[in-house]
């Protein structure tokens, strides 16, 4: 991996951005920031620094990628001493839309609006 002090800033595709702020506020904060409380679904900027003193798995399966999308960023919080939640973090809702072939549960705020497809742990089997 190439030296370099850019941090990172994960989003899927399942994301459309309402405000291109959003990266001017991440960038502006010298850490990580979860755009929810725990990094659900990796939502938000990883400080590089950081990532190079971890461990990075490659799942296998969605069951695997679900427990490290808690175990990996538990850790990741811990060792980023500046890493903070996003003033409008996105949390569970009880909104759902039908996008992209599934019903989808929505997460929005001012920023971006997330189309969740998978909310509940009895769902992963339906996509391995």
């Amino acid at each position: 991996m190439q030296d370099t002090d850019e941090d990172i800033f994960l989003l899927q595709d399942s994301c459309e951005i309402k405000n291109n702020d959003l990266f001017k506020i991440a960038e502006a904060h010298n850490g990580g920031m979860a755009l929810n409380p725990i990094f659900q679904m990796y939502l938000g900027k990883y400080d590089r620094k950081v990532l190079q003193g971890m461990e990075i798995s490659i799942p296998n399966s969605k069951a695997q990628s679900v427990h490290l999308e808690d175990t990996f960023n538990r850790e990741y919080i811990k060792r980023d001493k500046n890493f903070t939640v996003f003033h409008q973090p996105l949390t569970d809702t009880e909104v759902f839309e039908d996008k992209f072939g599934y019903t989808n549960m929505i997460l929005e705020n001012d920023y971006i609006k997330k189309y969740k497809r998978c909310w509940s742990t009895d769902q992963i089997t339906e996509y391995m």
